[in-house]
């Protein structure tokens, strides 16, 4: 419920009919659809409640919703798969009419166990590090195989999603983030460790792909840099503490050889990570 939009008939007039409600929006389930909308903007106009309208392909039954605080309404025992138009209005007393009307068009999901059209899942799904990156972090990438549909692409429907699971390999904890894109960065990720990922997708109706083939990737340890100090030499010269990868799984760490002629003399090292 939206504070600005409480209304009391002290406060505000009836002499015309309130504006259109805004934001209307609709999810579907196989035999119902759940409508959402936030009251008009002006708040001088008394309104009295909401009239919502529905029928498959045009307009055939009426629906009256007591009281301006009542934004939300299900209606229920619809057909499943197939194709139906809401309208929304608010309403007072003035000239007996309603307001103008918000519509809106969505297709019920089918019935559980109907065959329908199945998703394919993501391919080619790769991870690139961000070797300038303060903290391990990675972009995830991938291509989507289905083409677009019209449900996605209508106004009342949910844009189609993607869903990337990772986590560390063979770990029991995993994550799951949401993306609108087919890129995602991950961040946070812990150096030295393989990561697995896998992504699938989800329609504007709500249906879901199958899994991707995981993709593995290794995050490598940060570069530490060494600076050897002499007493009374503060050139500061600095060798790299390197890493290298001998395989996906394991990496090693070279030696840091100290020239003999920095030997001689007492030295301090201190390090930092790059």
């Amino acid at each position: 419920m939206n504070g600005r939009h409480i209304l009391r008939e002290a406060d505000s007039k009836e002499d015309h009919v309130p504006n259109a409600p805004q934001n209307v929006r609709v999810k579907t389930q196989s035999t119902s659809a759940t409508l959402w909308w936030d009251a008009p903007p002006d708040p001088t106009v008394l309104i009295r409640g909401y009239t919502v309208e529905y029928g498959e392909g045009s307009i055939s039954q009426r629906i009256l919703i007591e009281g301006p605080d009542s934004t939300s309404f299900t209606v229920t025992r619809l057909k499943p798969n197939t194709n139906y138009v809401f309208a929304v209005s608010a309403y007072n007393e003035a000239e007996g009419e309603d307001g103008t009307k918000v519509m809106v068009a969505a297709k019920t999901r089918p019935a559980e166990g109907s065959q329908t059209e199945k998703l394919l899942p993501p391919t080619s799904v790769r991870a690139r590090i961000e070797e300038k990156s303060t903290s391990g972090s990675a972009i995830v990438s991938w291509d989507d195989p289905n083409p677009e549909s019209s449900i996605d692409n209508s106004i009342d429907s949910t844009q189609r999603q993607y869903v990337i699971n990772y986590g560390i390999y063979e770990s029991d904890t995993q994550q799951k983030v949401r993306s609108n894109a087919k890129a995602v960065r991950l961040t946070g990720l812990i150096p030295g460790k393989e990561y697995e990922v896998a992504v699938k997708v989800v329609a504007g109706d709500g249906s879901e792909s199958p899994w991707s083939i995981r993709d593995l990737f290794f995050v490598p340890e940060r570069q530490m840099k060494v600076e050897i100090i002499q007493d009374g030499d503060h050139s500061n010269r600095q060798i790299v503490w390197k890493t290298r990868m001998a395989n996906v799984r394991t990496h090693v760490v070279q030696n840091v050889y100290i020239p003999f002629s920095q030997q001689i003399s007492p030295f301090k090292v201190r390090y930092r990570f790059k």
